[in-house]
């Protein structure tokens, strides 16, 4: 259904008109996205595009379950997927056939592959985009917009040493650019880094654009600040008046998984619907609604999209909903076949997969010692209160002592955490040494030093 009456023109003239739609894919490093690969050079130093060194297209606006009503009052209106998704699959075809190598293009392909990328999982899109910004740098070394094309998807990866140098690079090109700024600030919020990202994004005012007050919101609930979080993300609804659906659902998947992360699950389930209302094949918000549906919904929601991802969370997911709904047989290959594309991604992309590889393994995959290695890797990468409380959870299952008072004394570190885990934390920790275990305090001395900043 077409839902975007009353909220502007819904023409190919508009819904095509893509660059200006499309979430600023230096803040996607907020999403669960994952990337990588290798690329061709032409002869006139550009990167390769041809239509068989790209990824084809996904069928994105192809079938799932039917809309469901989230209860939310006040829903956006946003241009039928049908049209946005055939649109974007268009977006990329079209730069891709033309094989510009100006940097500025070649980065716009970019955001949209991991746009793409980002709605259904598709590891192929992150892969080129990967490619595509790896070759950039080496065409164009002295090109500030190819150094921040290779730190988004640097980033992406989970890379954030290799992205911090690519966007010092950028910044020596080209000081006291916007653009580097914000995806510096992206970076330091991936990190935990949130005073320093803070700095960097500034306030908001009357004129702030949908995408700063998202951002805002999404600061202010990792700073432990709940209620203005929720007051940016209505400004933000407010501010929004245009019809693509991709800022629509990237806003409400980003508040469902803080609501989430609070124990509000009934109303993260509102938000998480209303990003499917938007893209019905968002596969990261399928797999985190599915978890609230009844069993045979989840295992409908699940299965509706396995034949447009490769992400192997929504094998996981699948792999649960089977289990819930006592479907042996099934539940257990979709588990087999979760674990082992959950060990080909890790071998590609160990840094990319290791939090969502980790909390398999910590429930359906049944190797609390593979999980708890994967989410201390993961929290020594970015100190945040979600990875080390994940790293807390698979030390716990694994009974791994030493690894529970590591864990344990990262989150007591951390500046920004709640007192929920704040208090786990510090009950964890009794009869720890003070000075923890080995490389214990690691993990949360980044966050902790970053904040007194």
């Amino acid at each position: 259904m077409d839902r975007s009456a009353g909220r502007g023109r819904p023409d190919g003239r508009r819904a095509t008109n893509l660059r200006r739609h499309l979430v600023p894919a230096l803040l996607l490093v907020l999403a669960p996205i994952m990337v990588g690969a290798c690329s061709k050079k032409n002869n006139d130093g550009g990167v390769s595009s041809v239509p068989d060194a790209a990824p084809p297209p996904v069928a994105i606006s192809g079938a799932a379950v039917a809309a469901e009503d989230s209860g939310l009052s006040g829903r956006l209106r946003t241009t039928s997927w049908s049209i946005a998704g055939s649109n974007l699959d268009g977006q990329i075809a079209d730069p891709v056939r033309r094989n510009n190598p100006d940097p500025g293009q070649q980065l716009f392909l970019i955001e949209l592959l991991i746009e793409r990328g980002n709605v259904v999982a598709n590891v192929a899109d992150y892969e080129k985009a990967d490619a595509i910004g790896a070759q950039l740098v080496k065409s164009y070394p002295k090109d500030a917009t190819a150094h921040v094309a290779h730190a988004m998807t640097l980033g992406a990866f989970h890379e954030f040493d290799a992205q911090a140098k690519e966007l010092d690079e950028a910044e020596r090109l080209k000081p006291n650019s916007p653009r580097i700024a914000g995806a510096r600030a992206s970076l330091f919020m991936a990190q935990g880094r949130y005073d320093e990202a803070a700095k960097l994004l500034g306030t908001t005012n009357e004129q702030s654009s949908p995408t700063a007050l998202i951002t805002a919101a999404v600061l202010a609930a990792r700073m432990q600040k709940p209620d203005e979080s929720e007051r940016l993300f209505e400004r933000a609804r407010a501010a929004i008046v245009d019809v693509s659906p991709f800022l629509v659902a990237w806003m409400d998947f980003q508040r469902a998984s803080l609501l989430e992360a609070r124990g509000m699950e009934k109303q993260a389930r509102a938000y998480y619907l209303e990003a499917l209302e938007a893209i019905p094949v968002y596969v990261h918000a399928a797999v985190h609604a599915a978890t609230t549906d009844a069993p045979d919904k989840a295992v409908e929601r699940l299965e509706a999209l396995r034949a447009v991802t490769t992400d192997p969370e929504l094998l996981s997911a699948l792999a649960d909903a089977h289990k819930r709904a006592k479907h042996d047989a099934e539940a257990k290959n979709a588990t087999d076949a979760a674990r082992a594309r959950y060990d080909e991604v890790l071998a590609k992309h160990p840094a990319a997969y290791a939090d969502h590889a980790a909390r398999f393994f910590l429930d359906s995959g049944n190797d609390p010692k593979k999980a708890v290695s994967l989410a201390e890797k993961n929290a020594k990468s970015r100190p945040t209160e979600e990875a080390i409380d994940l790293w807390m959870a698979a030390a716990t299952a694994a009974n791994d002592k030493n690894q529970i008072c590591a864990s344990a004394i990262a989150m007591n570190g951390l500046r920004y955490a709640s007192e929920m885990r704040k208090r786990l934390a510090a009950a964890s920790s009794n009869g720890c040494p003070d000075s923890g275990a080995p490389g214990a305090s690691d993990a949360g001395s980044g966050a902790k030093d970053a904040g007194a900043k």
